[in-house]
C-alpha cells in the first residue's frame, strides 16, 4: 500500500465510527493533515518515507478509539425547541389571521394550509447543507441578479409596486429584500481572501440588488437591504477578512462606499417625502392618500389596555380598516384585545429575537455569525417595521408582523429563512473547522 493511501485508510476507519456524516470529511482532511505534517517531521530526522508515515500512525493511536472519541466531541447542536417555538408563533399567527378570517366572510382553509406548509418549510432548511451555499457563492449571487432582473421585467406594476403573477398566485417582489442579505454574506465570504481588492468588489455587489429594490420600488426594502449590507461588511472588516484595511487605498474605498449609500439614501428621502408627508399631515393630502392613517388614529384612539376597545364612528367594524389582514393585523390585536396582548405578541417576539441575538454571539466562528446576522437582522426590522406602523409612528411599508399578517410569499419566506438559520446554529461545531481550514 502506497503511504498516503495508508494515511488515507487510517483517516477512513477513524471517521467511519463518528454518527454526525456532515463532519467526517472536515475531520477526515484535519487528520491527513496532521498525519502528513508528522510523516514530513519524521522524514527530516532521516526516516524514509514508509517509515515516517508508519510512525505517525502508531502516534496518533487506535483508529477505532480516535473515532469513538471524536464521535463523543463532534455532535450538532439540535434545535429541536427553537423549531417548536417558531411553531407556536406560527399557531398564533394563525388564530389571528384565522380570526380576521372569520369577521371578513372568508374561508380559513387557506391560511391553515399556508401555516403548514411555512412549518414544513422551516423543518426543511433545517436540514439543508449550508456548505452548498457557500461553495456556490458567486454563483448564486449572479443568479439571483439575473433571476431580479428578468422578474422586473415581466412584473406588473400595482398600485405603484411591480408584481408578479404565476399560476394565480401573486407576490411582490419587494420580498427580494430578504432574501438579498445572506446571499450577499455568501458574496463577502468569497471575497475574504483578496485583499483590498475583494473590499471593493464586495462594496460594489452592494449596488446591483439596492438599484433593483429601488426599481420595484419597495423604499422600506431597500433600508432593509441596506442596513443588513452596512452591518454585514462593517463586521467582516472589523474581523480583518479582506487584510490589512488601514491602508488610505482601503479607507478611501470605504469613503467612497459609504458616501455612495448615503447619497442614494438622500434621493430616496426625496422621493418618499411625500409619502411621508401625507402620513403625518393627513388632512394635506391632495390625493386622499391619508385616509388610512385616519383611520388608524381613531382605532387606536378608540383601544383599550386589556380588552375590546370603544365602538368607532367613521368605521363600521375593524375589519374595514384597510389593509387589515396584512399591514394592519395587529392593529386588530390592539382593538379586539387591548394594548397588552398587542404587547404580549411583542414581547414573545422579542423573546425570541433576544435568544438569537445570543445564539449568534456564541457562534464559534466568525462565518456562521456572519451568516446567522445576515437571516437575523431582516427579521428584526420586519417587526420593528410593523410594530411602529401599528401604532401610528411610521407609514405602512411593504412588510408586516412575521408569521402575524396575511400573505403566503413573506410567510415562507421567513420560515424557510428562520429553518436555515436554525442549521447554522446546528453545525456550530463544523462550520468552526471549516472556516478555519478554509481561510
Amino acid at each position: 500500500m502506497q503511504p498516503y493511501h495508508e494515511i488515507k485508510s487510517y483517516s477512513e476507519q477513524v471517521v467511519s465510527n463518528i454518527r454526525w456524516k456532515k463532519a467526517r470529511a472536515m475531520i477526515a482532511t484535519e487528520i491527513e493533515n496532521h498525519l502528513c505534517d508528522q510523516r514530513d517531521a519524521y522524514r527530516k530526522l532521516g526516516d524514509d518515507l514508509d517509515t515516517a508515515t508508519k510512525k505517525s500512525i502508531e502516534q496518533m493511536g487506535d483508529p477505532i478509539f480516535l473515532g469513538k472519541e471524536l464521535d463523543k466531541a463532534h455532535r450538532p447542536n439540535s434545535q429541536l425547541l427553537s423549531i417548536l417555538f417558531i411553531g407556536v408563533l406560527l399557531s398564533l399567527g394563525l388564530v389571528i389571521q384565522s380570526a380576521l378570517c372569520s369577521i371578513s366572510n372568508t374561508t380559513s382553509t387557506i391560511s391553515i394550509l399556508s401555516y403548514i406548509i411555512a412549518f414544513g418549510l422551516c423543518v426543511c432548511c433545517y436540514y439543508i447543507d449550508i456548505f452548498h451555499l457557500l461553495h456556490h457563492a458567486k454563483f448564486l449571487y449572479l443568479f439571483a441578479l439575473v433571476v431580479s432582473v428578468f422578474a422586473l421585467f415581466i412584473a406588473t406594476p400595482v398600485r405603484g409596486v411591480r408584481m408578479i403573477s404565476f399560476s394565480g398566485i401573486t407576490t411582490s417582489l419587494s420580498f427580494l429584500s430578504l432574501v438579498f442579505p445572506i446571499i450577499y454574506a455568501a458574496f463577502l465570504y468569497s471575497m475574504r481572501s483578496q485583499g483590498l481588492r475583494g473590499l471593493i468588489l464586495s462594496a460594489l455587489a452592494y449596488f446591483p440588488p439596492a438599484l433593483i429594490l429601488l426599481a420595484i420600488p419597495t423604499i422600506s426594502g431597500w433600508i432593509l437591504y441596506t442596513v443588513s449590507t452596512l452591518i454585514l461588511l462593517s463586521l467582516c472588516v472589523k474581523h480583518s477578512w479582506f487584510g490589512f484595511i488601514k491602508s488610505p487605498k482601503s479607507a478611501a474605498a470605504l469613503m467612497g462606499f459609504v458616501l455612495a449609500v448615503c447619497t442614494i439614501g438622500l434621493a430616496v428621502s426625496i422621493h418618499s417625502y411625500s409619502t411621508i408627508q401625507a402620513f403625518f399631515f393627513p388632512q394635506q393630502d391632495p390625493y386622499n392618500g391619508g385616509l388610512a392613517s385616519l383611520l388608524l388614529q381613531e382605532v387606536l384612539r378608540n383601544s383599550v389596555l386589556l380588552g375590546k376597545g370603544y365602538p368607532l364612528q367613521q368605521l363600521e367594524t375593524i375589519a374595514t380598516l384597510p389593509g387589515i389582514q396584512s399591514n394592519y393585523s395587529l392593529v386588530y390585536l390592539i382593538y379586539q384585545f387591548g394594548f397588552l396582548a398587542f404587547g404580549g405578541i411583542v414581547l414573545l417576539t422579542l423573546l425570541f429575537c433576544a435568544w438569537c441575538i445570543y445564539k449568534v454571539y456564541k457562534q464559534k466562528s466568525f462565518l456562521g455569525a456572519l451568516l446567522s446576522t445576515a437571516v437575523f437582522m431582516p427579521f428584526v426590522l420586519q417587526i420593528f417595521f410593523a410594530c411602529t406602523a401599528a401604532v401610528g409612528y411610521l407609514p405602512s411599508s411593504s412588510f408586516s408582523f412575521p408569521f402575524f399578517s396575511y400573505g403566503s410569499t413573506a410567510l415562507f419566506l421567513n420560515a424557510a429563512l428562520l429553518g436555515f438559520m436554525l442549521s447554522i446554529f446546528r453545525d456550530n461545531e463544523i462550520l468552526a473547522t471549516y472556516s478555519i481550514s478554509t481561510h
